[in-house]
């Protein structure tokens, strides 16, 4: 969590600004609302219904981690024992496993397990049993079964999703009044700690940024557009291919307007639209060709 950061930032300060009392008292109540925002981002995951964007990203995160896990703490003993081809195919980090479509990415990953537990006997050093092989099968499972379901969001996500709107505001408002105290009092006299307050201030804002975004169906004649991409044109572009139901999402995209783009499978641009990105919000954008 980036609130460590901020935490630390405001512990410092405390001692210096002690006899500024208006001063203090905010960064204190700022400090308070730091594990209410964990405990509200806790239950935001655990409130998505199967199929949501989130539950998603929380199993595909799950099973490519420990399916490159393993991958690669196993690889150097397949190319001992000369297992050339499993030995390239099982070593990839995390981030390869994720950087794809989560069905073509669900299949890579089956073929490393496969490859893996097919020389289950070449790795009995490295502690990789059958015990191990049950454990990525339940993740790959399940995984499998959530890009399978068509994209919900429960009522009780909604609601919570609409706290996390309202924190984002207090949030914001409590780093601003840390600033304008500083700046107004503390800047001739005290500018290192004008700089790092500040700082604290922009972690601060920084938060809302992993949940702004733009999310959505592409569609035709009723069915899906399957391998077509949406592209935001910011810098660096993000992109997002629409899976089998035809839905993506796109996070962490900066408020403000931005272009969005969907592209054929072949990369050509097929429609375009100019949208307005407000922080802390997924704004929904469908295609309908």
């Amino acid at each position: 969590m980036m609130w460590g950061r901020v935490e630390s930032i405001c512990d410092a300060y405390a001692t210096i600004i002690l006899p500024q009392t208006d001063i203090n008292d905010i960064i204190v109540d700022f400090k308070a609302d730091l594990p209410k925002w964990d405990a509200l981002e806790s239950r935001y995951i655990q409130s998505q219904a199967p199929g949501s964007a989130v539950q998603k990203d929380l199993l595909w995160d799950i099973v490519a981690t420990n399916i490159s896990k393993w991958g690669v703490r196993l690889h150097v003993q397949a190319h001992k024992d000369g297992l050339f081809t499993v030995e390239k195919l099982i070593n990839k980090s995390k981030s390869e496993l994720m950087n794809g479509k989560a069905l073509e990415e669900y299949n890579g990953m089956v073929a490393i397990k496969d490859a893996m537990k097919t020389n289950l006997t070449h790795f009995v050093v490295q502690k990789f049993t059958a015990i191990v092989v049950t454990g990525l099968e339940k993740d790959l499972s399940n995984f499998h079964d959530e890009i399978n379901t068509p994209q919900l969001e429960s009522k009780e996500s909604l609601q919570i999703r609409s706290q996390l709107d309202e924190f984002y505001v207090t949030i914001e408002t409590k780093t601003s009044d840390i600033v304008s105290l500083i700046e107004s009092e503390f800047s001739v006299s005290q500018p290192e700690m004008v700089g790092k307050l500040f700082l604290a201030h922009k972690i601060g804002q920084s938060i809302s940024h992993r949940y702004s975004g733009v999310n959505g169906l592409g569609t035709k004649n009723g069915l899906p557009l399957i391998d077509y991409s949406v592209t935001v044109e910011t810098v660096p572009p993000k992109v997002a291919k629409l899976d089998l139901l035809g839905a993506y999402s796109i996070k962490s995209v900066k408020q403000g307007l931005v272009i969005i783009i969907l592209k054929d499978p072949e990369g050509v641009e097929v429609a375009r639209k100019t949208i307005k990105i407000t922080r802390g919000h997924m704004i929904t954008i469908n295609w309908t060709l």
